[in-house]
């Protein structure tokens, strides 16, 4: 297993077309999104009112942390791009493979999936090793992505063994690296109580890479996988923009909480209910609509 190597300078921006290559919306979103690594290169929460990732870099783009060759070469590589719409809400499928930077036999296909009834962000990833290969393949993968609120100072808070670390990472900050984070889940905050939690599945997860910029970059690096000819490997992550949070307790299942000082606040991105503690009281939480706080 190859040794993790750093990318590119955090200041940097990736490839990009001159105009958006596709852009989609429903009644939660407005996205936008670049040809080259099928990347999100805008995702405008409409339910809240903010952009969550930074145009240069977007959101999504993959490679192996494990072959320096591939650092960002998908990301300047051309993606299929595909829209439709169902009775559920928008779907927006990328597809991309390409000769060089060590992963000549990786193919990746993602489904950004933004649902009427809910204000999350569903990204579903698959890996694949195709046919040509003809052998097994050992892929360290990689997801980079840009989130935060755009045009406003953030603060990250990740799970660790030692509890939930807080950083500002704005530019010229110091970078931070966090070794098999205790839950599977990052959010970012700003001081007005917007932010987005990007939820992931912790089992895969080796590190994560917190990047300085104005809208902070995050390095999601699996554990390694060994796939064989044509086989596949899936990944779920969502997107949870939320308000009025000034704190990130935990977040998963369409949900971002904050605990502490005898108080609870929960945002359900569905419609539901959930039961919360507070002080030792069980307070039933019900929720009239995707978005509510209570």
């Amino acid at each position: 297993v190859g040794k993790p190597v750093p990318s590119k300078d955090a200041g940097g921006a990736l490839p990009s077309s001159a105009t958006p290559s596709l852009t989609a919306e429903n009644g939660r979103y407005r996205l936008s999104f670049d040809a080259l690594g099928g990347r999100a290169a805008g995702i405008q929460s409409k339910t809240f009112g903010f952009e969550l990732t930074d145009q240069s870099f977007g959101a999504v783009t993959e490679s192996c942390w494990d072959r320096p060759q591939s650092l960002d070469f998908l990301a300047g590589k051309p993606f299929a791009l595909h829209q439709e719409k169902n009775e559920r809400g928008l779907v927006v499928s990328a597809v991309g493979n390409a000769q060089g930077g060590g992963i000549n036999f990786l193919r990746v296909e993602k489904r950004y999936v933004a649902s009427d009834d809910s204000t999350a962000l569903g990204v579903n990833c698959r890996f694949v090793n195709i046919p040509e290969a003809m052998a097994q393949q050992s892929y360290g993968l990689m997801v980079s992505s840009a989130l935060g609120v755009k045009g406003s100072p953030v603060t990250c808070f990740c799970p660790t063994e030692n509890g939930i670390v807080r950083l500002k990472p704005g530019t010229g900050a110091a970078e931070r690296w966090f070794h098999h984070p205790s839950r599977g889940w990052l959010a970012v905050v700003s001081d007005d109580g917007r932010g987005v939690a990007l939820t992931l599945p912790a089992a895969d997860t080796k590190n994560v890479r917190i990047r300085p910029a104005a809208v902070p970059r995050f390095e999601w690096r699996m554990v390694p996988v060994a796939l064989d000819c044509d086989e596949g490997y899936d990944v779920a992550l969502e997107l949870v923009p939320f308000k009025g949070l000034k704190t990130v307790s935990g977040a998963g299942g369409g949900f971002v909480g904050e605990l502490g000082d005898g108080v609870c606040r929960v945002v359900n991105s569905r419609a539901g209910k959930v039961v919360a503690e507070a002080d030792g009281q069980k307070t039933e939480l019900a929720f009239a609509k995707p978005g509510d706080i209570r």
